[in-house]
């Protein structure tokens, strides 16, 4: 069995999510009085880049204590089946092409 985590699609994401979410984060401080009035007083950039940085760790820790396994002995029988299927394909081809 063999961890195959580089390329999960849970690392990107939580990677960028968390990225996001620290830009707004460090972004939310320097929100004026007037953008915050016209969002009814709350400081959207401070909140989505909380609720981003969260997630954005939730996916993170996700990849990390669950990662991907990948059998190797049915991987490599999972070639083979279609390294021989391909041969047949060939073989039925190649008879049909000769014959016409």
């Amino acid at each position: 069995m063999k961890k195959a985590s580089l390329f999960d699609v849970r690392s990107i994401v939580g990677a960028l999510l968390f990225l996001y979410g620290l830009i707004l984060l460090i972004t939310s401080f320097t929100t004026s009085d007037a953008q915050k009035a016209r969002a009814d007083g709350v400081n959207a950039n401070l909140w989505m880049g909380l609720v981003l940085l969260v997630f954005g760790i939730l996916m993170l820790a996700w990849a990390v204590t669950r990662p991907i396994v990948v059998d190797e002995e049915q991987l490599e029988a999972d070639k083979k089946e279609v390294e021989e299927a391909a041969g047949r394909r060939r073989d039925d081809d190649g008879g049909a092409g000769a014959a016409g």
